[in-house]
């Protein structure tokens, strides 16, 4: 009886494993085939609009302006360039999405992709002034917030 002891943190630690034992609270490993697909992000604060965004990641996570593309709520229907990276891990996603071939007039949403189908975040200019995407009431480009989903 004296060594009985010792076999409860082993039968423990095997409980852990078998049980999952982390932090079941973190967000699951999304996959590729997930993240690919239309996301629209709603655009609250300083900003008010829609940015339909069409991902296609690889596997890495990563989103090449030759597959992904944005709209603003301007007009519809005409896509425009995105490239950035989603972190199939956690989520964490960044986009710069531009108006032409260059990144002068690009606006970049950071944040967080969910395996709820869910996005959250903030727009911003990283260039105000350059070539303004957004123009409601004349009012200056300034980082928002950013809600949204999958569709």
């Amino acid at each position: 009886m004296r060594f009985a002891h010792r076999g409860v943190p082993a039968l423990f630690a095997c409980l852990l494993v078998a049980c999952g034992g982390g932090d079941s609270s973190g967000p699951p490993d999304l996959a590729p085939e997930f993240v690919s697909g239309i996301w629209d992000i709603n655009v609250t604060g300083c900003l008010n609009g829609a940015l339909p965004v069409r991902l296609v990641a690889a596997s890495t996570g990563s989103l090449t302006s030759a597959q992904n593309a944005w709209t603003n709520s301007e007009d519809l229907g005409f896509f425009r360039p995105l490239d950035g990276t989603v972190d199939l891990s956690s989520g964490a996603a960044e986009f710069h999405m531009w108006s032409g071939g260059d990144h002068d007039s690009a606006v970049l949403f950071v944040g967080t992709l969910a395996s709820d189908g869910s996005l959250s975040g903030t727009v911003t200019d990283p260039m105000p002034g350059e070539a303004p995407i957004f123009h409601f009431s004349g009012s200056p480009i300034c980082t928002a917030t950013a809600t949204g989903h999958r569709r």
